[in-house]
C-alpha cells in the first residue's frame, strides 16, 4: 500500500509543479450506484460531493484540448439506526447507534474536451484509490457525567484500487463559471462491507450488536455527478497554454474584433508647376 500512496504523490507533485497558477476548482454534487457483485449482494446506492482541481490546457489545439484533474470524493450509501438501547454505564443510560456504510476516494487523470459552441463534450479516463467503510456512531439520549455525547467506532476499513472512464459535457454561463455534468464507470477491486438489513441488537440487549459481514470480489461503482467550475482568479502572467474559460463562440468574435494593423501611408511627392 505504501509504494500505491508513493506514486500517487509523485503525481499529485508533478500536477501542482507543472500548474501553480492554475485555479480551476469543480464542486460536484454526486451520486453512485453499485455494479455486479456490489449490487448483488445488497450494497445501497450512494449521495455525496466532489472537490475536482483542474489544471491548465497540456494540449490546445482550435476544437481539442487535454488538461488534468485531481480530486477528492465521499458518498454515504445508506445508515441503519438502532433505538433505545441501553448502555453500559454505571446508570444504564438509554439511547441510540447508527450504523453507516460510507467510501471516500482520491481521483487523478486526463480529461479530453471537444469545442462545439458554448456545449463542449469530453471524456475522461482515471485511476482512483477508494476506502470502504462501515462505522458505528452511539449516542445518549442524555448526555451523562463523565461521558461524551455521541461516540464514533470503526467496524471494518478496506483500501482498493481503481480505474475507470467517463463522459460528460460542459456549459458556458459565464467567462469563469461553467455547468459540468458527467456519468463515469468504475472498476474496483474486492472489499468488504456490512449489510445493514442484518444489524439488529444483541440477545442481552445491553450495547451489543449482531451483523453479517459481507464479501465482494469486486466493488464496480457507476457514478453520476452535476456541478459547476469556477475560474477563481485570472493572472495576466499566465503563459499562453491557459485554459481559457471563455466560450469557444466568445473567443472567436474576440478574435474577429481584433484591430487589424493600419499599413504606412504611401509617401507622395508633389511636383510643383513650373512658373
Amino acid at each position: 500500500m505504501t509504494f500505491k500512496i508513493n506514486i500517487y504523490l509523485i503525481f499529485v507533485y508533478f500536477f501542482l509543479v507543472t500548474n501553480l497558477n492554475a485555479q480551476n476548482l469543480g464542486l460536484y454534487f454526486t451520486g453512485s450506484c453499485p455494479q455486479k457483485s456490489l449490487q448483488n449482494l445488497g450494497y445501497k446506492n450512494g449521495l455525496g460531493f466532489s472537490l475536482e482541481y483542474l489544471s491548465n490546457q497540456l494540449i490546445k489545439k482550435e476544437s481539442f484540448s487535454l488538461r488534468l484533474s485531481i480530486g477528492f470524493d465521499a458518498q454515504w450509501h445508506g445508515h441503519k439506526n438502532i433505538d433505545s438501547i441501553t448502555f453500559n454505564t454505571p446508570n444504564n443510560d438509554k439511547g441510540y447507534s447508527r450504523f453507516e456504510n460510507s467510501c471516500v476516494g482520491l481521483f487523478l487523470g486526463p480529461k479530453f474536451t471537444f469545442n462545439y459552441g458554448l456545449w463542449e463534450p469530453y471524456f475522461e479516463l482515471n485511476l482512483a484509490f477508494r476506502q470502504f467503510m462501515t462505522n458505528q456512531i452511539s449516542t445518549f439520549y442524555k448526555e451523562p457525567i463523565d461521558y461524551q455525547k455521541s461516540t464514533s467506532n470503526s467496524i471494518l476499513s478496506n483500501n482498493t484500487n481503481h480505474y475507470g472512464l467517463g463522459l460528460g459535457s460542459l456549459y458556458h454561463i459565464t467567462d469563469n463559471i461553467l455547468f459540468d455534468m458527467r456519468v463515469s464507470y468504475s472498476f474496483g477491486t474486492k472489499t468488504d462491507f456490512v449489510n445493514l438489513n442484518s444489524v439488529s441488537l444483541g440477545k442481552n440487549g445491553v450495547d451489543s450488536y449482531d451483523y453479517k459481514i459481507i464479501k465482494a470480489n469486486a466493488s464496480n461503482l457507476l457514478f453520476y455527478r452535476i456541478g459547476f467550475i469556477f475560474h477563481l482568479k485570472k493572472n495576466k502572467n499566465v503563459s499562453s497554454n491557459t485554459f481559457d474559460y471563455s466560450s469557444p463562440i466568445e473567443r472567436t468574435k474576440s478574435q474577429n474584433t481584433r484591430k487589424k494593423p493600419v499599413p504606412n501611408p504611401k509617401i507622395i511627392n508633389k511636383i510643383k508647376p513650373k512658373t
